[in-house]
């Protein structure tokens, strides 16, 4: 009779331990931010999640001293191509990038905290080292540093290796189609650079509101005024959106192609 007691008294503790165990685990799980399977969703709904990513992508961008023309674009277009994020957001997403930019942090601090809240969604994973590869080769050239932070990042982030190389092969040999892509998007504009003709280059100059004649010093305070004018940062500000906020875009790169192009022009006739 005593170790029929016994028996009974150990499977109610057993039955008791795995109930409080339990509820300990419901209890720290509330405690995380739940996490949307779909990538888009996360941005939507999740404000932290949109922190880190713009965060994390400001510090790529900074990589080697300085945010350039295709890296800008492109992470505006994140916010309304990628996301599709309403305007309020996309001031947010902004925003998010100006603080990182300044911040102290580095981009590891930023991939750490990614991999707490995220690092075990895959899709986000994948999705996020597609975004920070998709960045560094945007402007034609993928950097060692920067390669060298997205393998950190994959790593940190509990990706195989085996995996990660096979995503990195596929974006470095994907590299020339994307820089063919955005050379015709520059001839579109303004002729192939090889045979430059004068009615492009007048169109270059007229664009800038300048002539030959101008000196550097004057091309460049023209360019610095209109890109002021006309950065998609004051259209969001006036509350423009779609197709309205989508030709602000094109015409702040409108504006500068024309500038890297007569820049080019003269630095190739010294």
């Amino acid at each position: 009779m005593g170790k029929l007691a016994l028996i009974i008294l150990f499977v109610v503790l057993v039955v008791l331990l795995s109930a409080l165990a339990g509820l300990i685990f419901i209890r720290s799980d509330r405690t995380k931010p739940k996490i949307a399977a779909n990538w888009r969703t996360s941005a939507h709904k999740d404000p932290v999640f949109l922190k880190i990513v713009y965060s994390l992508l400001a510090k790529m961008a900074l990589v080697d001293g300085q945010m350039n023309k295709s890296e800008t674009l492109m992470i505006g277009s994140v916010a309304t191509k990628e996301f599709k994020l309403n305007r309020e957001n996309q001031q947010l997403a902004l925003a998010y990038v100006r603080k990182a930019s300044k911040s102290g942090q580095s981009f590891m601090d930023y991939a750490e905290v990614f991999n707490k809240l995220y690092g075990s969604n895959l899709i986000i994973v994948e999705n996020m080292l597609s975004l920070l590869f998709q960045l560094a080769i945007c402007d034609g050239e993928l950097l060692d540093d920067e390669e060298r932070l997205i393998e950190e990042a994959a790593l940190c982030f509990g990706m195989e290796p085996e995996t990660y190389h096979k995503m990195a092969e596929e974006f470095r040999s994907s590299k020339s189609q994307r820089v063919q892509g955005n050379d015709e998007s520059y001839q579109s504009i303004y002729g192939n650079p090889d045979g430059i003709g004068g009615e492009k280059v007048s169109a270059a100059y007229s664009l800038l509101g300048c002539d030959p004649r101008d000196t550097d010093k004057n091309l460049k305070k023209a360019f610095n005024q209109l890109a002021k004018i006309c950065h998609p940062d004051k259209a969001i500000a006036k509350g423009l959106s779609g197709q309205a906020l989508e030709e602000a875009n094109h015409k702040f790169a409108e504006i500068m192609n024309a500038y890297d192009f007569v820049c080019e022009i003269r630095s190739n006739a010294e």
